[in-house]
């Protein structure tokens, strides 16, 4: 005898991180850039321009119904804290040994305010039961390209990767830019690769 129970709404699962904006034309420098210059190495795939952010902190796997109490508490971390001034830094692989992703370093060009934003973030979303604190330090990074299924990067082949940084990007990017945005964003897999639907929004302003 079948059962006539419908899925309960409340627990349908989402795949949620909080990220760092960046403003538009940041990630249309950062895309252009990848397209010419990642995209020729064959085994990797450059991330769509929409899908460029600094991730603070990875939430995995949550319960829908928890995604507004979620943006609650980032809105109370984020009180108080204004825009961010941030420059664009080296060329990374990551992790290092058997990358998965080539990156793009993002230095914070004041006082520190990005590591204490991502901290503020990192426990006030343990303290709710949603974060696992990651044991490796944070490094704020932009992933720029994906190792393609089924190949391996040689980090070798990567472009003046101890060089990179803004010297590359001339005439398409400044050399510090502002960042005023955090967002709780959903991934959604799609055959083209993850969308990223943003659930809350939080523009950082004192």
């Amino acid at each position: 005898m079948g059962s006539d129970r419908s899925p309960n709404p409340a627990d349908h699962r989402l795949r949620l991180f909080v990220a760092l904006e960046l403003p538009e034309p940041v990630r249309t420098a950062i895309g252009a850039w990848a397209a010419s210059v990642l995209d020729a190495i064959g085994s990797l795939r450059p991330v769509r321009v929409d899908g460029l952010h600094v991730t603070l902190c990875f939430l995995g796997s949550t319960v829908s119904a928890e995604a507004e109490a979620i943006g609650d508490c980032c809105r109370g971390a984020c009180a108080g804290r204004g825009p961010l001034r941030l420059s664009i830094g080296g060329l990374e692989s990551l992790p290092r040994r058997r990358p998965r992703a080539v990156a793009v370093r993002v230095d914070d060009a004041g006082d520190g305010q990005l590591l204490e934003l991502q901290r503020g973030l990192a426990a006030a979303l343990a303290g709710g039961g949603w974060y696992r604190p990651e044991p490796r330090p944070f490094r704020a990074h932009v992933t720029a390209a994906r190792v393609r299924s089924g190949a391996r990067l040689d980090a070798r082949a990567l472009p003046e990767r101890d060089r990179i940084g803004i010297t590359s990007l001339p005439g398409r990017l400044t050399t510090e830019f502002t960042a005023d945005l955090v967002t709780l964003f959903e991934s959604q897999t799609q055959p083209g690769g993850a969308v990223y639907q943003p659930r809350a929004r939080i523009e950082l302003a004192v």
